[in-house]
């Protein structure tokens, strides 16, 4: 009895390991919505000259370019999202039924001199919906894309003059849009 107990506990701590690992390839976003994939084993890093390309390794080790913009998106194997704008992926940090954030990192480093000063700089993007056209995450594109009343807009426009617009709330780590709009 004792053994059996073992082994579930085993299993109930190895399972969701097991469940990460993967990395999903999707198509279309009918291929992401119906589950339909090509699997690899992780993803590789690319130089600056296969910028356009996502890198995988199957199980044997051997290294696949993809084309980004030949997919919709993938999964990489920590089970984030990832869709593809214009060869670019962009993260999808937060989404519900009636918007989709997602982000980028860019390179900010400065240089001064002799000084480099390294840093990030977070771009957010938006669409409706994950099968929607991705924007740029502004108060122009949100009113222009997307369909509020008229007190929606205000709360809108507010958030932008207190320039929280695409913040993060650091008490609930969620964007205050999301905090005011769609929940």
């Amino acid at each position: 009895m004792k053994n059996v107990i073992m082994l579930i506990c085993f299993l109930a701590l190895a399972y969701p390991f097991s469940a990460f690992g993967q990395v999903k390839i999707f198509n279309s976003y009918s291929d992401y919505a119906n589950g339909v994939f090509d699997a690899y084993k992780k993803t590789g890093e690319a130089g600056p000259s296969l910028e356009n390309y996502l890198i995988v390794k199957d199980d044997a080790n051997k290294r696949t370019r993809i084309l980004m913009s030949s997919i919709w998106g993938y999964q990489d194997e920590k089970g984030n999202l990832y869709r593809v704008r214009k060869d670019m992926p962009l993260k999808v940090d937060c989404h519900n039924d009636r918007i989709v954030i997602y982000f980028d990192k860019k390179d900010d480093t400065i240089i001064l001199g002799d000084m480099i000063i390294p840093g990030t700089k977070t771009i957010l993007y938006f669409s409706s919906d994950m099968s929607a056209e991705i924007y740029k995450l502004n108060l122009e594109s949100l009113l222009s894309v997307i369909d509020f009343s008229d007190q929606e807009q205000e709360r809108i426009t507010e958030l932008d003059k207190k320039g929280r617009l695409s913040k993060k709330n650091s008490e609930t780590n969620a964007y205050y849009l999301v905090e005011a709009l769609f929940e």
